[in-house]
Formats: C-alpha cells, structure tokens, sequence
C-alpha cells in the first residue's frame, strides 16, 4: 500500500532539487524567481556563452 506523506513530498521534491535552476534579478533579491529545467538553463548558458 503507498500512502502518501508530508515527509514522502519534502523528500522527492528534495531529490529533484538539483534539476531546477531557480534564477533571479541581483538588483532585487526579494524579488520573483524564475525556474528553469536544469538543460534548459545548460542549453541557454552554452548559447549565449558563444556570443
């Protein structure tokens, strides 16, 4: 039987942490988040990177 628990949810959203990039304007650090897939943030890094 699988029950479903606070704990269980804090654990696999803890585990998938490391697949999202959260990113937001230095110049308002109490400001919105913007959160990006992992490749997807690689990908625009790798492009823009390239000038």
């Amino acid at each position: 039987m699988y029950r479903r628990s606070r704990d269980h949810e804090a654990h696999s959203r803890s585990q998938h942490r490391h697949l999202l990039v959260p990113v937001r304007d230095s110049k308002v650090p109490d400001g919105e988040v913007l959160v990006f897939g992992a490749a997807s943030w690689a990908a625009f890094v790798t492009h823009t990177g390239r000038g």
